[in-house]
């Protein structure tokens, strides 16, 4: 038996089969299977073909909805998990016999969360906490830190995509991101960055972004206080595993000595100020050598004695050279922008304008339009598709 899905359209019900009614599709818009079968007629006893139409709109409205909302979670699980881990719960989910019984989530299909770790031979996490916080909390509504933070977190949000890493987690105003962990695709996917691969950058991303945070954070304000956030920085580059923990809210960590000496480089840093270890600086390029970093002279770390650390400040006259610096490039490349700007526009002005296109329709019965062809319903299949619409 061949079956045919056959879409037939119309707006508010026009249309010998377009109407409106509970859980069909918005637009008055209707679907219909029609099963043709060859039969032999039991009076004439000749072949004759047998044609079934069934309304299925209630299910196909029930489909887009369940694709919709499938298609939302798969977009919010990429944002919080690399797409490994997403593609390990898709196939679990789709293996699972109870998918359906379930309602076909995918959190809560892990498989094998030990299949999901990775090891990692350098990457570089950073830490950073807020001044004063503590204090601010007890003097503030729960309300208001909450706003603060979401406000700060969102700004600082953004500019991990501009600088290229990979936002691990948030507790409370811990801040914590890795850079040479994951690497985002054009479809801004991110894939973790398997082991024996390494990102030569990725020390650098860190401290740019570093050096981003401390000037976007200065432009908001304690809720108390009404000072600048202040934010204290710490940088540690070293081998790591990451992985998946939990079956309830699960959530992707990073595991080893990395982590630990990462943030006690925070604990033990100055607020408005980058600390990193001289395992970062050495990953840093050359040009950072002339931007400010200074030695810390030796700072104490719990479970590591004494380790060689440095400081960067945005406020030393190394670091005001290179916001200059900074200003001067941005206001030569506006310049060229600019007059590239106003060539292009010349140019268009000058080239001559082509129309084309077809005017207004004259009410015909059926519409039929070319161009590139509508993605097939899930109901589709290899089945040919009929559209059209009423007018």
């Amino acid at each position: 038996m061949e079956v045919t899905t056959v879409h037939v359209g119309g707006a508010g019900g026009q249309g010998a089969l377009a109407g409106g009614g509970e859980g069909v599709p918005t637009g008055g818009v209707r679907w219909h299977e029609v099963a043709v079968k060859p039969v032999v007629d039991p009076m004439s006893g000749e072949r004759v073909l047998l044609l079934v139409q069934t309304d299925v709109s209630k299910q196909v409205a029930a489909e887009e909805v369940l694709a919709s909302v499938l298609e939302a979670e798969h977009r919010l699980l990429a944002d919080v998990f690399p797409q490994h881990v997403v593609a390990d719960m898709t196939a679990a989910r789709n293996a699972s016999a109870e998918a359906a019984r379930r309602g076909f989530k995918l959190l809560g299909h892990i498989q094998d969360p030990a299949a999901l770790a990775t090891s990692h031979e350098c990457i570089t996490i950073l830490f950073a906490d807020i001044k004063g916080f503590t204090c601010m909390c007890k003097e503030v509504p729960p309300a208001a830190v909450m706003t603060f933070l979401n406000d700060l977190y969102t700004r600082l949000d953004s500019l991990t995509d501009v600088y290229g890493v990979y936002k691990v987690e948030t507790i409370g105003d811990c801040y914590m991101v890795a850079g040479g962990l994951v690497a985002r695709g054009a479809d801004g996917i991110g894939t973790v960055v398997r082991g024996g691969e390494s990102d030569p950058l990725a020390a650098q991303r860190v401290v740019s972004f570093a050096r981003a945070m401390l000037a976007e954070a200065a432009a908001v304000r304690l809720p108390n206080t009404g000072e600048p956030v202040q934010m204290r920085i710490g940088i540690h580059s070293g081998p790591a595993t990451s992985g998946v923990v939990g079956a309830k809210m699960p959530r992707f960590c990073l595991f080893g000595d990395t982590v630990n000496t990462a943030s006690r480089m925070e604990s033990t840093g100055t607020p408005g100020c980058i600390h990193i270890s001289a395992a970062t600086r050495a990953l840093l390029p050359a040009t950072e050598d002339e931007l400010g970093w200074a030695p810390s002279g030796g700072v104490e770390v719990k479970g590591k004695g004494t380790m060689d650390t440095f400081l960067w400040a945005p406020n030393s006259e190394a670091a005001a050279r290179q916001r200059a610096e900074q200003r001067r490039t941005a206001s030569i490349l506006g310049t060229v922008s600019a007059r590239a700007i106003a060539a292009a526009a010349a140019e268009a002005a000058a080239a001559p304008s082509v129309a084309g296109g077809a005017g207004p329709g004259s009410g015909s019965a059926a519409a039929v339009t070319g161009g590139a062809p509508a993605p097939a319903h899930p109901r589709q299949g290899k089945s040919s598709v009929l559209r059209y619409h009423s007018h």
